[in-house]
């Protein structure tokens, strides 16, 4: 049972927990961003 206004989201990727809290940090705009790591 979900909490009231809690957010559920499917995950369709191969990216693991590290990679995804990066993308959450950096908050890229767009894909290619994303692809190419303009924070590295």
């Amino acid at each position: 049972m979900r909490k009231k206004g809690s957010v559920l989201i499917k995950n369709d990727n191969q990216l693991n927990h590290a990679e995804l809290a990066q993308i959450a940090y950096w908050k890229p705009i767009t894909v290619g961003e994303v692809l190419y790591n303009y924070w590295d």
